[in-house]
């Protein structure tokens, strides 16, 4: 239940995150070349921010790695975040989703 719990808090911090994303998607208008997105980007800085206050509260969780800024596969600028996924078998390995 405990690893239940987890996934489902990181789940809805990540549900929240996308939720600023997809506004400030609209906030913003249109999309920005993509070597346009560098730290100078107010769009990035942000997304890095937002990734600034939730990171903390994902570390404490024991299934997650780390945090990080990148891009989904439409070129959407997004928080990464990396855990331990843990097979049903009981293996362990990284899944990037």
């Amino acid at each position: 239940m405990r690893t239940y719990r987890s996934m489902k808090a990181v789940l809805g911090i990540a549900g929240v995150t996308l939720a600023l994303l997809f506004l400030s998607v609209f906030a913003f208008g249109a999309e920005l070349p993509e070597q346009a997105l560098s730290h100078a980007n107010p769009r990035v800085q942000e997304v890095m921010a937002v990734q600034e206050a939730v990171t903390p509260d994902l570390m404490s969780m024991p299934d997650v790695l780390g945090t990080a800024v990148g891009q989904d596969d439409n070129g959407e600028l997004t928080i990464l975040v990396y855990v331990i996924w843990k097979e049903k078998s009981g293996g362990k390995c990284q899944k990037h989703t």
